[in-house]
């Protein structure tokens, strides 16, 4: 059996913070998995469920409106809806 069955399925992830650790990992998660990214603050949430980088990162920023990210931000831990 080969590893290749682990990049065929998509994983639900939790991020908790949305910061420039946070933010940076959801980002990269969420080009091939559902991502949900969990932070205190209301304007990072809101700003990011805009796919409006609430941190300075020319990176963050081109993918956040440019690709096809399965990312959304709540500040509820018992959101547990599906990403898209």
């Amino acid at each position: 059996m080969s590893g290749s069955i682990f990049l065929e399925k998509i994983l639900k992830i939790a991020i908790a913070g949305c910061g420039y650790v946070g933010l940076s990992m959801a980002v990269l998660l969420a080009q091939h998995n559902e991502v949900v990214a969990y932070d205190i603050s209301t304007g990072k949430v809101d700003d990011l469920n805009r796919k409006i980088s609430p941190i300075k990162d020319t990176d963050i920023e081109h993918y956040l409106k440019s690709k096809p990210l399965k990312l959304r931000a709540t500040t509820s831990k018992d959101d547990d809806r599906h990403t898209h």
